[in-house]
């Protein structure tokens, strides 16, 4: 009998978010390998206005994998404590509108943020008979849901009891960076029971294009391009890529190109009108697809987050894919990020967080030295391919799996 793998998150695809690629590009290669694979997730919100008549639930396959998607309700974002009580209730919903849908999964792997759908998943991989294995990806306070983002001593108190529960019931946790995990064991959990395994990219998707075909597809000028493409949110500190933007503008081969969504997005926009940055562009959020065209296309690759972020052991999943694309990087994150990136690969330019001027002086080094850049842009492309290839990492999340399973008494029936 087929081993059947549940994957529960608030996000997946047509979203274009970090948690909606690893877990679309996990799942499709355990479907490869034989497994059966569900993702039960919230309904995105396109899905459910496209609809004159919006359901509670959606089953469809898509490329192979059955996805399950559940209605909730929007999340206030006005209050702490209303935002909270919104995802716990939306968290139990999605479990028990889906829970005859679901069939019986041999193992549930949930995203850890929002905290409620952790803990639902935990309760329903509970009832289901089967072990539920938590995936941390960050632990910063972007979701208002660690204890010192919540004032209100009760709420707090309700916060910190069901995510620590949550993280010493589950069978292993599953760190996206050894810093997560430094922290996680910190907080008290043993060794044995978290494992780490970082984003992984598909080399075989993302390689480098031509440049030059790529600039022609895309419409972009031939000119020296610096690629900024993710989250346009606080913790992302593009206020300061503006201002190195500005330190630039005397260069007029020199182009800044932002690429995504998020909740600074109208603010930079309006920032860079109102100084006239005639040399910066915004692009909305792309196709994931189309990302390796977008990778190619530009000269280097930005990566960049404030100080307070640093200390959390990120591993953004862009260096990934841009170093996967021969691009070399200016990297403005500390910690682990720039072991990797700029020690261990060689294939990053690591400059000082929140300075401008640093930036500025990394970009016009790159564009002066082209075939450093190039050499750095190679040895970024042999590292992924042979640390971060998804094909390697998915064998290491099987045998962890499979441990999990005969630890639980289950035969495990893959490939």
């Amino acid at each position: 009998m087929t081993t059947h793998i549940l994957f529960v998150t608030s996000s997946y695809r047509p979203e274009n978010t970090v948690p909606a690629i690893r877990i679309y590009e996990t799942g499709r290669r355990l479907l490869m390998r034989g497994y059966q694979v569900t993702v039960l997730n919230i309904m995105p919100r396109s899905l459910n206005e496209s609809s004159s008549r919006p359901r509670s639930l959606k089953v469809e396959v898509v490329d192979g994998l059955r996805v399950i998607r559940v209605w909730s309700h929007a999340v206030p974002e006005d209050s702490v404590r209303r935002r909270l009580f919104a995802q716990y209730s939306s968290g139990y919903l999605v479990s028990l509108l889906s829970e005859k849908a679901l069939g019986n999964p041999d193992i549930v792997l949930v995203e850890a943020l929002p905290l409620f759908n952790a803990v639902a998943a935990r309760k329903l991989a509970a009832r289901k008979g089967c072990p539920f294995v938590l995936i941390v990806a960050d632990l910063w306070p972007e979701s208002l849901l660690l204890p010192e983002n919540v004032q209100d001593a009760l709420v707090r108190r309700w916060v910190e009891r069901a995510g620590r529960s949550t993280q010493q019931r589950a069978a292993a946790i599953w760190a996206i960076s050894g810093g997560v995990r430094d922290r996680l064991l910190q907080h008290g959990l043993s060794a044995e029971r978290v494992f780490v395994l970082p984003h992984g990219v598909d080399t075989q998707r993302f390689y480098p294009h031509s440049q030059s075909a790529a600039r022609t597809s895309l419409g972009w000028p031939e000119c020296f391009t610096v690629l900024y493409a993710g989250s346009h949110s606080p913790l992302q500190d593009l206020e300061t890529l503006l201002e190195a933007a500005a330190q630039l503008e005397s260069y007029s081969d020199i182009r800044f190109v932002l690429v995504g969504e998020g909740s600074e997005k109208q603010a930079l926009m309006e920032q860079a009108k109102r100084r006239n940055l005639a040399n910066v562009y915004f692009l909305p959020a792309q196709p994931h697809d189309l990302m390796p065209e977008l990778f190619s296309a530009a000269d280097v690759g930005v990566v960049l987050l404030r100080r307070e972020a640093h200390s959390l052991g990120v591993l953004p999943l862009k260096l990934f894919e841009m170093m996967a694309c021969a691009r070399p990087l200016v990297l403005s994150v500390d910690g682990e990020a720039r072991l990797v990136a700029e020690r261990e690969a060689e294939a990053a330019l690591f400059v000082e967080p929140e300075n401008a001027q640093a930036l500025a002086d990394a970009i016009l080094y790159l564009r002066r030295y082209p075939e450093i850049a190039h050499v750095m842009g190679l040895r970024g492309r042999s590292f992924a391919e042979t640390y971060w290839n998804s094909e390697v990492l998915t064998d290491k999340l099987e045998g962890h799996i499979m441990q999990i399973l005969k630890q639980g008494g289950k035969q495990v029936v893959g490939s």
